[in-house]
């Protein structure tokens, strides 16, 4: 992973079909996302089961739906 960020900050990578350039690339590694006040993290722990990016074949879970569902209309309430 360090050698593709060092490769990317110098020469610039096509990933996923789209070029990001050097300068691009320079910029995501110190970027952040301001802080509005209504954005959370939801930990994988929090809704059970395992992530859909990790799972050979992602399918529904009604179980983590119904856990994500719940966290969302919980903040929402708050």
């Amino acid at each position: 992973m360090d050698g593709l960020l060092q490769c990317g900050k110098a020469e610039g990578l096509d990933l996923a079909g789209y070029r990001l350039g050097a300068e691009m690339i320079a910029q995501l590694e110190t970027a952040h996302l301001p802080d509005s006040g209504i954005l959370a993290d939801i930990e994988q722990e929090d809704v059970a089961g395992s992530p859909p990016w990790v799972r050979a074949e992602p399918q529904f879970d009604p179980a983590q739906a119904d856990a994500l569902a719940a966290i969302i209309a919980m903040a929402l309430t708050a």
